[in-house]
């Protein structure tokens, strides 16, 4: 299979993103055979090569055209490949698509991660499966409006997109106890205990296929309860009203396929994504969006010839709950089980997006490196080996042996066990992780991306007062503002009651209660009620536009039609006929203040039809004044920022609102530093429009120095999409993002992501989720069940300091375990290497002393040690294969072989030394054995010390309790057995009585690895980082 990339592969993509590569196979019966004579010839081996390498899987297939297909290889975005069976699957194509006519076609399927896909013969592309209702909203009445007409159409509907359910397969105990014990590690570490055993090495044997099995069942056992959890939120069903074959039934939700018409339920969770035909329906959507209001939806436009592209205001999406219908509210189902927008939830938790950070990677790397060190270390000895004339079979059993010792099985354990701490932490701090993959990442996060309201800011709105354009005066009290602007405040939105409770955005509730009017709804009617009680009657509304930053509503006060529009300024001026003297200027002004402004305008029109759309009648306005909201600051956001900032990491903003409240908001957080200049930036056609706060036009040039930048995101969209070459430095200089779409705040991280930075994201709502997926940490400040599709979930914005710091801790405690865990094997495996040279060795009694009652509860005590309180400027590595780690482990091994060999020279030149007669195979109590044992487990304590990082990432190690008193304790073993061992313990540990003069100038040598192992560690590595420093910066001058 090497031509497995070179072959022609075919290309399909769903809605959700999902981009695949496919390549079509065919098995081969007589490559399947050998592949089963392999597998037994190889004992097994070649099976579990099969299981984790694709493309030995693939030695059973042949490459084919797509007709001759029996499977397909699929290779996702993030390079991981599945084969897939191809299964042919016989349908109406009418079932796809209402437009098709009503003849059987043979569709071959395939399905990826619960989503199916099909290869069209004619186009010779693959899609995702899915009912198509791209037809103009007229159409989607008239065809699907009565829902499913026949039985046939039904169970071709079933057929295809299966039953209505969200069903997360729950593995069997057998079968992830299976996938546990074919985990590389775990087969290693078989195999190192099976190895153990024949060399009759028991007890230690015995301690790590315990501590193997604990491992294996707990990851069995956590494995099965987050899988049980994702499945307990992603499964339900209730009862529903759905109309078939001309009359209504009650059904099963599971039930339902796409194109029945249902009945929209109150206070029941939607079990599928639904188009509204009729009737207004308030939904909560916090579940999907962590968005705290819930969100009026509107019916489809029933004479528009506007096509349906699945417009969010009239679809109601799978796990949203309608709290209120009004009128007969009716709907066609668009989507079920995983292709609903639910389902892309679910899918996105079990499969999340690969993880940038290359710890991981590098650590296999490292092992591999390790795995060639053991095997030099065999040919090194083969010599000794030959001339003890060691049989071919112990000599292998001594090759694997080595391994063993260069590559330890321990290494799993000391890997994750810091990262367990600090989630465990983190919860004690009410912050919850669900992706213990994304905790190490924090640790080297450079820039946050904050929204601003409901995450810097609070999420509700204070009314501040109402500029009136007719008389050019601010009024705080609203009843003094000319009777048609109260009027524009009063019924330009989309707020609604339930049980005499205003349910909306925000703004506003806040703007309505503030006029004093009343709401009224009746028979799906809804009217204001003035002061003086005349009655205005709502006609239509236009829901609010993310796209022109506006909404509309039409309305019939004393027999007049008229148009009230509320949005943006800079959107709604644009459309006025006329505007005030100075209208910018006061914009500008009010602006700087930090204020989210709303700018208000209206006319009176003669007639409207329901299907019209907004831009065909919003023209010739007339401008009534702007509406002064203001967020108050969160109590703890300067701090937080400040806190940030002074630990050398980016903060910005990413708001909906304009760049000047932006900047003003940033200036009293500090995201802004109050002393530096800022230049605002949008784009005005082809052209990029650049300005000081003043409004007073800048050329580019003039932007230079210490200063920021607030643009907009439009701006931000057409430097990205025409490769502009001033996008570096906006991105570098940007403070303020305003104006910006979900998907806009999606490419600012991706921008900010370039050059391996780690960028996190801080939302609360709905306008965030993409980009807290998108983000390597994302913070969800929301409370509900939608903080799931963020790796880290808290009620209060300090939490993300929290999740640095116990992200910088859980980093550098994998860092210095893994180099522990390293410098451990290395101790031994040269410790080992010298007395094979020496025709000795270890005896287990030694091996039992380091492997179970040193590494054991050091590497757990090392890693327990608390984050530190402070977040430091100084970042820290993220790197295995760095100058820092590298020098580090490579000096430590100079250091330990060098006292090693100091320690046996000086033995070796005592007078009373006599070499051991002895053999690697039966090794005997001597002094050399006794020497280079005592300073090779004294050497594992030093390391351990020396690796145990503290401030400023992690609190001293004395603060550590149990670490300290490990140390104390391993000290005064070492201590003891160089100076007053008792007999037994000599005759345990094969420990040979030598002159007590000697003893302290063993203790003296142990001293000194001490003093030099900790000073290189402290102050050499430093040096070296300095010197590489120096020489970089004179390379690239």
């Amino acid at each position: 299979m090497n031509n497995l990339n070179n072959y022609k592969s075919f290309e399909a993509e769903s809605d959700s993103g999902d981009c695949l590569r496919l390549l079509f196979i065919k098995r081969n019966k007589a490559k399947e055979a050998l592949m089963y004579t392999w597998f037994i010839l190889s004992f097994g081996l070649f099976y579990i090569l099969h299981i984790w390498i694709v493309k030995f899987q693939l030695l059973s297939f042949d490459i084919c055209a797509p007709y001759e297909a029996t499977h397909v290889v699929v290779t996702a975005k993030d390079r991981s490949r599945a084969i897939r069976d191809i299964t042919p699957l016989e349908v109406p194509l009418s079932a796809l698509d209402p437009n098709q006519a009503d003849h059987t076609i043979l569709l071959q399927t395939f399905t990826f991660r619960f989503i199916r896909y099909y290869f069209s013969m004619q186009s010779h592309t693959f899609s995702a499966l899915k009912y198509s209702c791209a037809l103009p909203c007229k159409d989607v009445h008239e065809k699907l409006g009565e829902g499913i007409t026949s039985d046939a159409q039904y169970q071709g509907k079933l057929r295809i997109f299966g039953a209505c359910l969200i069903d997360v397969p729950m593995p069997t105990i057998w079968e992830l106890l299976y996938r546990e014990i074919l985990h590389p590690f775990f087969i290693f570490q078989v195999f190192s205990i099976v190895l153990w055993c024949v060399e009759k090495y028991f007890l230690y044997s015995l301690t790590i296929l315990i501590l193997s099995v604990v491992s294996v069942l707990s990851n069995l056992f956590e494995t099965k309860r987050n899988i049980k959890a994702v499945r307990e939120m992603a499964l339900y069903e209730c009862m529903i009203n759905v109309k078939r074959e001309n009359k209504w039934i009650v059904a099963n939700s599971t039930q339902l396929v796409p194109g029945d018409l249902i009945e929209i339920p109150e206070n029941i969770y939607l079990p599928c994504d639904v188009v509204l035909l009729s009737g207004i329906v308030l939904v909560d959507e916090s579940m999907l969006t962590g968005e705290s209001q819930p969100v009026l939806k509107d019916p489809l436009p029933k004479g528009s010839p506007q096509i349906y592209r699945g417009d969010k205001r009239h679809t109601l999406s799978s796990g949203t709950k309608p709290l209120n219908c009004r009128g007969n509210s009716y709907g066609i189902v668009i989507a079920t089980g995983f292709s609903t927008a639910k389902g892309e939830l679910v899918r996105s938790i079990l499969f999340p997006k690969p993880n940038r950070f290359k710890f991981i990677s590098e650590t296999f790397k490292y092992i591999g490196m390790m795995g060639i060190l053991a095997i030099l270390g065999f040919f090194y000895c083969l010599g000794t080996f030959m001339e003890e004339n060691i049989p071919v079979v112990n000599i292998i059993l001594l090759s694997l042996d080595l391994i063993t010792i260069a590559v330890p099985p321990a290494l799993p354990l000391a890997m994750t066990i810091g990262t367990t701490f600090a989630i465990n932490r983190l919860k004690k701090k009410n912050v919850n992780c669900i992706s213990p993959h994304a905790v190490n990442p924090a640790g080297r996060v450079s820039i946050i991306c904050f929204d601003k309201t409901g995450t810097l800011t609070e999420d509700h709105m204070t009314l501040k007062g109402v500029y009136d354009a007719s008389t050019n005066k601010i009024e705080s009290n609203l009843d003094n503002c000319v009777s048609i602007l109260q009027e524009s405040m009063a019924t330009c939105h989309s707020l609604t009651t339930i049980n005499g409770e205003m349910y909306g955005d925000p703004q506003e509730i806040a703007i309505f209660r503030s006029i004093g009017w009343e709401s009224k709804e009746r028979d799906g009617i809804r009217s204001v009620i003035r002061n003086d009680g005349d009655e205005i009657k709502i006609k239509h509304l236009f829901h609010f536009s993310q796209i022109t930053k506006r909404m509309g509503v039409i309305i019939e006060a004393e027999n007049q039609l008229k148009l009230h529009l509320k949005g943006a300024p800079e959107e709604i001026c644009k459309l006025c006929a006329s505007l005030p003297e100075n209208i910018s200027h006061t914009i500008l002004h009010f602006s700087r203040q930090g204020y989210r402004l709303l700018a208000c305008a209206y006319k009176n029109i003669e007639s409207y039809s329901s299907d019209q759309q907004l831009g065909e009648i919003e023209n010739d306005l007339i401008f009534l004044g702007l509406i002064l909201l203001q967020n108050e600051l969160k109590p703890d956001s300067t701090d937080v920022i400040g806190t940030l900032q002074s630990a050398r990491v980016r903060c910005v903003m990413s708001t909906g609102d304009a760049i000047l409240t932006g900047s003003a908001v940033g200036k009293l957080c500090g995201i802004i530093p109050g002393d530096s200049p800022v230049f605002l930036g949008d784009i005005n056609g082809e052209h990029i429009v650049w300005e000081d706060e003043e409004g007073d036009p800048k050329d580019w040039t003039d932007i230079t120095g210490i200063c920021c930048l607030s643009i907009t995101g439009n701006l931000l969209e057409f430097l990205i999409y025409s490769s502009h070459p001033s996008l570096p430095y906006v991105l570098s200089k940007g403070a303020v993002f305003g104006r910006m779409s979900p998907q806009q705040k999606i490419m600012l991280v991706e921008q900010m992501q370039k050059d391996d930075t780690l960028v996190a994201m801080v939302g609360d709502g709905a306008n965030d989720c993409g980009a807290l997926k998108g983000a390597d940490v994302g913070l969800s400040l929301s409370e509900a069940e939608a903080s799931i599709a963020a790796p880290f979930s808290s009620k209060d914005l300090r939490g993300i300091i929290e999740i640095l710091k116990e992200g910088r801790a859980s980093l550098v405690t994998c860092f210095q375990s893994f180099k522990f865990i390293t410098m451990y094997s290395m101790i031994q495996f040269l410790c080992v290497m010298i007395l094979y040279t020496l025709h000795n060795s270890l005896q287990d009694a030694q091996f039992l002393y380091q492997d179970l009652f040193m590494i054991l509860p050091l590497a757990i005590f090392m890693a327990y040690t608390a984050a530190y309180n402070y977040l430091s400027p100084v970042m820290p590595p993220g790197a295995l294969i760095s100058v820092p780690v590298v020098s580090s482990i490579l000096g430590q091994i100079l250091i330990s072989l060098t006292m090693l060999i100091t320690g046996y020279l000086t033995v070796h030149h005592q007078d009373w030394f006599v070499p051991t007669e002895s053999t690697v195979e039966h090794p005997k109590q001597g002094p050399e054995n006794t020497v280079l044992f005592i300073l090779a487990s004294t050497q594992i304590l030093i390391v351990c010390m020396s690796f145990s990082i503290g401030p400023p990432y992690r609190q001293p190690a004395y603060a550590n309790y149990w670490f300290s008193s490990c140390v104390v304790i391993v000290w005064v073993i070492s201590v003891y057995f160089t100076l007053t061992p008792d007999t037994f313990t000599r005759k345990l540990l094969a420990i040979y009585d030598m002159p007590m003069d000697f003893k302290e100038k063993l203790l003296g040598i142990m001293f000194a690895n001490l003093v030099i192992a900790w000073a290189y560690e402290k102050l050499g590595v430093r040096v070296i980082m300095y010197c590489f420093k120096k020489i970089k910066e004179r390379g690239t001058d």
